[in-house]
């Protein structure tokens, strides 16, 4: 502990040179290690003053007499003189020494306040805001390696990390492990900084791994997190899902086709009321005991470019309509037996960010107690100064869900590598832990016009354009794995593209969810009229693991 710094830099612990200038104690320090002028002066003349009787010493002369006192004197000086710079090189001892106090003491916590607001070892930091640092607040921090952690070679004192058998059986530890052993109360928030990089990170609270959300700091050599509530224990390590689940979705009129293969089924038709209710009817094509799960997707629109969002505005603005409305979705789910349910709400406005996130957790707590899950879709994250994600509180949201669907953009663009989806993952996965994120795509193709938003369209719609004067291009872009028809004006200005989502673009973008070790994907419109016909080859290569050829 000698040599922590304090957070201005400062020793937390002086030097014994610092200690004699500045500490009011030196002097005596010295007076007990350092023979006093007094005291050699007392011994001297007691050597002299010695009275020999002609009795007991035979007579001596007088002038030898006195060469031998002046020889003891001199051996006497001789040793006060080296003992006195011999002190001089030890260090100084008193009982209030706070060298020796420190050295001897075992308590390894660091007190924090609004002064000495953070505690650091080995680049491993636990911070509090000034104004707030807690009463009487103090951590003790270890670091040890995954491996001395799997050998059982930890601290003896202040290590708070459970057994290596604790660990789920879906995470390796490959990074460190950091212990918190604190006392005092906590504040509000506790600031953490880890040294690690990529991996994923646990906290351990009261007996359960927990994800603990964190995002790559500005450094690029560590990870930063705010928590409520602080960790015992962290762990860095990767998340070991197995191959992504793939589910596809049914909606009214649509047929399922057998060809078609999947681990779920979503079918959507229920909506919100504004009384808190569910309305609308299921998929007539909806199987019974097909050998997968078969989920309600309850939703507040009736196609993608038609929402109802003043229904559930009007439910999240009031707290009694937001536990009437989960009350309703819980029943609906008992009643019908499903496994899960799950929501999907568009167009949320962003100030009832916290409303929707209330609704959830009420929904999610009242299915847990049936034994059911709760999936909630979201739309994409959008970066602007920074990923914001509007009403949908991703990192929130996937502390309360069984599973986050998170939609991905349609501008093909956007999947280039190192482009928007890749970069947008990067950051989800410091949001919500891989074992709950899942991927949503469409099967249906893409429209694009400048100036205009991406939108979905059929194989009709594009044959549509057909027989009109416009310039046609076509081509592939091979990065993307995407063909395209582009239309442009007599001057040759480019009106609008479509890319045709076939086998080798659907699989293309569903393979992001294995690239960023995901749960799943979600492929939305795979009975809808106008999907290509290959689409079912790149559901069968995905859930099998392989490749496609290039189709044109």
């Amino acid at each position: 502990m000698a040599d922590e710094l304090h957070p201005e830099g400062e020793r937390l612990f002086q030097p014994p040179e610092e200690l004699d200038k500045t500490s009011s104690g030196a002097s005596n320090r010295t007076e007990i290690m350092r023979p006093t002028v007094d005291s050699f002066d007392e011994r001297l003349e007691r050597v002299r003053s010695r009275q020999y009787t002609s009795q007991s010493m035979p007579p001596v002369r007088k002038r030898r007499r006195s060469w031998i006192v002046s020889l003891v004197a001199m051996v006497v000086l001789a040793l006060t003189c080296a003992l006195v710079v011999l002190s001089l090189f030890l260090p100084p001892f008193a009982k209030d020494n706070p060298i020796a106090d420190a050295l001897e003491s075992e308590d390894a916590f660091i007190a924090l306040n609004s002064e000495d607001t953070y505690a650091e070892q080995d680049n491993f930091r636990v911070e509090v805001h000034p104004g707030d640092p807690g009463v009487d607040f103090a951590v003790a921090l270890n670091r040890v390696s995954a491996q001395d952690y799997r050998d059982g070679n930890v601290p003896s004192e202040n290590w708070s990390c459970p057994a290596l058998e604790t660990l789920p059986e879906f995470f390796t530890e490959t990074g460190d492990v950091y212990s918190i052993d604190s006392q005092g109360t906590a504040p509000m928030r506790v600031g953490l900084k880890i040294p690690e990089q990529e991996h994923d990170l646990y906290g351990w609270y009261a007996g359960a791994w927990i994800f603990l959300p964190s995002q790559l700091a500005a450094e690029g050599q560590s990870r930063v997190t705010d928590v409520p509530v602080l960790p015992e224990c962290i762990v860095a390590g990767m998340v070991k899902n197995a191959m992504p689940d793939l589910s596809v979705n049914l909606d009214l009129g649509q047929t399922r086709s057998e060809a078609i293969t999947m681990n779920r089924l979503f079918i959507r038709g229920m909506q919100p009321t504004v009384q808190g209710n569910l309305q609308g009817v299921l998929p007539a094509d909806t199987p019974t005991n097909p050998g997968y799960p078969v989920i309600p997707l309850v939703s507040n629109y009736t196609a993608p470019e038609v929402i109802d969002a003043v229904t559930v505005e009007a439910i999240l603005r009031s707290p009694e309509m937001r536990l009437q409305h989960s009350a309703h979705i819980a029943g609906f789910a008992e009643a019908n037996n499903y496994p899960a349910v799950a929501l999907d709400y568009r167009e949320i406005p962003p100030e009832l960010r916290n409303q929707f996130s209330d609704l959830v957790k009420n929904v999610s707590r009242m299915l847990k107690s049936q034994g059911r899950a709760l999936i909630v879709v979201v739309p994409p994250a959008v970066f602007e100064e920074g990923w914001q994600t509007g009403a949908y509180d991703w990192r929130t949201l996937g502390l309360l869900v069984d599973e986050l669907i998170v939609r991905l953009p349609l501008n093909p663009d956007a999947y280039l590598p190192n482009g928007e989806v890749d970069a947008m993952l990067r950051w989800a996965v410091g949001e919500v832990s891989r074992t709950k994120l899942s991927l949503a795509v469409s099967a249906l193709s893409i429209q694009t016009a400048p100036g205009s938003p991406s939108r979905l369209v059929g194989m009709k719609t594009m044959s549509e354009e057909e027989g009109l004067p416009y310039q046609v291009k076509t081509g592939r872009d091979e990065t993307v794995q995407s063909s395209f028809v582009t239309y442009s004006d007599e001057q040759g200005q480019p009106l609008r593209s479509f890319w045709l989502t076939t086998a080798s673009a659907l699989l293309y973008r569903m393979q992001k969810a294995e690239q960023f070790n995901l749960k799943g994907v979600l492929v939305a419109d795979v009975f809808a009229e106008g999907v290509d016909g290959s689409i079912v080859d790149a559901l069968v290569a995905y859930l099998g693991g392989t490749t496609l050829e290039t189709d044109a």
